[in-house]
């Protein structure tokens, strides 16, 4: 999925593909994985949400690099890998208690719904800064 996406990622097209991705890969995975009982579907599923992972990842970092100001952008970058990973390491735990508390299902559902949140919080708020940052940079090349 990589490879596809980097392909595929262009500034005017970034924004539409980082609502697939992230919508898919954060609010379709774990929806379609609570809707079905066997395994043969979630291998499909599996699949797809890898191939949307990794250009949810690729679009949410070249979207981090192009906001942050030049000498600030190895901060900018750590931060980013600190709360995703954070969040990878946080999320299993939190989620294994909750399933101990109202079930798979539910918590999945649950999952799928952030998700969605997140994904058009993302959508909205994620170019939201796209002007400012744009006067800025040309405010950096214009000086001398």
């Amino acid at each position: 999925g990589n490879y596809l996406w980097g392909r595929w990622s262009r500034p005017h097209r970034d924004r539409r593909n980082l609502l697939i991705t992230a919508a898919g890969y954060a609010a379709m995975y774990p929806l379609l994985t609570s809707a079905f009982r066997d395994l043969a579907p979630l291998l499909g599923v599996g699949i797809l949400a890898g191939f949307l992972a990794g250009g949810s990842d690729l679009l949410v970092f070249n979207r981090v690099v192009q906001l942050s100001p030049r000498a600030e952008r190895p901060t900018f970058v750590a931060v980013h890998n600190i709360t995703i990973n954070l969040v990878a390491c946080i999320g299993p735990l939190m989620s294994t208690a909750s399933v101990d508390q109202v079930g798979a299902r539910i918590v999945l559902a649950a999952i799928g719904c952030i998700g969605l949140l997140g994904a058009w919080l993302i959508f909205r708020l994620g170019w939201a800064v796209q002007s400012v940052r744009a006067e800025e940079v040309n405010a950096e090349v214009a000086t001398p």
